[in-house]
């Protein structure tokens, strides 16, 4: 039913002339009939916390702590609070780069 729906309105889409918008909703509906958690992935925080950070990348708290002294993990300092930009990390562990 849900899909039914999903398919009638990019259909409409198309017939009143949102061409690209069409191909992208096409391409998304894809991704989410493939891998049904890919809407998780969509809302992903931008900020993470120390916490959060260890939750996700397993990076444990007092390693973060050690890594930030060194400056060897990018981080941002708002306030008294450690704040890591999602992307940042991403391309941290993607690159294997010390800061």
């Amino acid at each position: 039913m849900e899909n039914e729906l999903l398919e009638t309105v990019i259909q409409s889409a198309y017939d009143k002339g949102y061409k690209v918008g069409y191909a992208k909703a096409l391409e998304k509906n894809k991704v989410l009939q493939i891998n049904p958690h890919a809407q998780e992935d969509i809302y992903r925080k931008l900020w993470l916390t120390p916490k959060e950070l260890h939750e996700e990348f397993n990076i444990p708290l007092s390693s973060q702590s050690k890594m930030r002294m060194k400056k060897r993990i990018p981080y941002h300092k708002i306030g008294n609070y450690v704040r890591y930009k999602r992307i940042d990390i991403d391309n941290w562990l993607e690159s294997g780069k010390i800061v």
